[in-house]
C-alpha cells in the first residue's frame, strides 16, 4: 500500500464530508472524527509495517456512495479499532525508564 493511495482515499472521504457541510441539520463531527482516527491508524500501521490495505479499502468503501449511514460509520469505527489494536500489539515493551 502506497502513501499516495492512502492519502487519496482519506482525501476523498474528507471531500465527501466537506460537500455535506451545506446540508442543514447534519452533524459532521462523527464523520470527521472517524476519518481522523482512520488517517492516524493507517499512518501508524504503515510505519509499523502492518498491512493497511483492508483498512484503506474500508474507508474508500464507506465513503464511496456519499455520506455514509450511522451504521456504516460505526462499522468503519470498529475496523479502525482493529487496526489500532494490531499496531499497538506490534509495539515492543517500553525500555527501562521509558514512559508507557
Amino acid at each position: 500500500m502506497s502513501w499516495k493511495k492512502a492519502f487519496d482515499v482519506i482525501n476523498r472521504a474528507l471531500t465527501v464530508i466537506h460537500s455535506a457541510g451545506s446540508i442543514p441539520g447534519v452533524n459532521l463531527i462523527p464523520y470527521v472524527g472517524t476519518v481522523t482516527a482512520a488517517a492516524g491508524a493507517i499512518q501508524a500501521g504503515m510505519n509499523a509495517a502492518v498491512n493497511v490495505a483492508p483498512y484503506v479499502k474500508a474507508v474508500a468503501d464507506t465513503f464511496a456512495g456519499g455520506l455514509p449511514s450511522e451504521e456504516q460509520l460505526q462499522t468503519l469505527d470498529q475496523k479502525i479499532k482493529q487496526l489500532e489494536a494490531k499496531v499497538a500489539a506490534k509495539l515492543p515493551p517500553p525500555e527501562p525508564g521509558e514512559p508507557d
